[in-house]
């Protein structure tokens, strides 16, 4: 017979998840009712490429805590109640804290590294093309505003990353565990964090068109997480 977990209500939430699920709903509340008298406040908490003009450091933190509407404050909320519960009753409030701070910003930070390494060789030849004495005035324009579009049409927000760290330590910690998908489906843990890591890889790497999902931060957060446990790892495994 395997295991089977149920989360907590709120009630009996472990206190770190408790005010983690506090902070982003009051943060998201925040944020919708500042849009529209200071969308800059917005504009400042989340995630631009880091060659952006609006990048600040903070936001690889901050932006951890934004979401882009209910149903995506909603979903990662779900994803913090029920591993991050399971995950805080086994490490304590500190080394729980850590890693879902640690799996969030080292998502954020793969997800840079991995824009760096795409974007930074198309800027390069677009600031090679404007050193051409014979490029007009309009072609001189067009390849600057290439280069803006680029430097400044991507930012990123939400728990997404952390959350996804959270579902590969729960895996980790707890592969046959069974869990119940959506609340209705059974399905081991192990085979949940395989089902998710191999959706977002498929997605990153035939991206669609209008495909506005982080695919990148969701699988950094995932990387993150389990290169923590690893390191953390004990002599002798327990697995629940």
């Amino acid at each position: 017979m395997y295991n089977q977990y149920r989360p907590y209500g709120f009630g009996g939430l472990p206190i770190v998840v408790k005010n983690l699920l506090l902070v982003n709903v009051l943060v998201f509340v925040f944020s919708v009712l500042m849009q529209e008298s200071h969308p800059e406040i917005n504009n400042l908490l989340i995630v631009h490429y880091f060659q952006s003009v609006d990048f600040r450091p903070h936001q690889l933190v901050t932006a951890m805590f934004m979401h882009a509407g209910f149903g995506h404050l909603l979903g990662n909320m779900i994803g913090l109640w029920v591993f991050g519960s399971m995950l805080e009753n086994v490490w304590g409030q500190k080394r729980f804290l850590i890693f879902y701070m640690a799996c969030g910003l080292g998502a954020n930070l793969c997800d840079q590294l991995y824009l760096a390494t795409k974007y930074i060789p198309q800027i390069n030849q677009l600031e090679a093309l404007l050193i051409n004495p014979n490029l007009s005035d309009f072609e001189n324009e067009s390849v600057r505003q290439a280069i803006i579009s680029i430097k400044e049409g991507y930012a990123s927000l939400g728990a997404s990353g952390a959350v996804y760290g959270l579902i590969m330590g729960a895996a980790m910690l707890f592969p046959n565990t069974m869990i119940y998908l959506y609340f209705m489906i059974p399905v081991k843990l192990k085979y949940l964090a395989i089902f998710y890591g191999l959706i977002e890889l498929t997605s990153a790497m035939s991206r669609m068109p209008g495909d506005n999902v982080a695919h990148l931060v969701h699988l950094g957060g995932m990387l993150i997480g389990f290169i923590l446990i690893m390191i953390w790892k004990k002599k002798r495994d327990e697995f629940y």
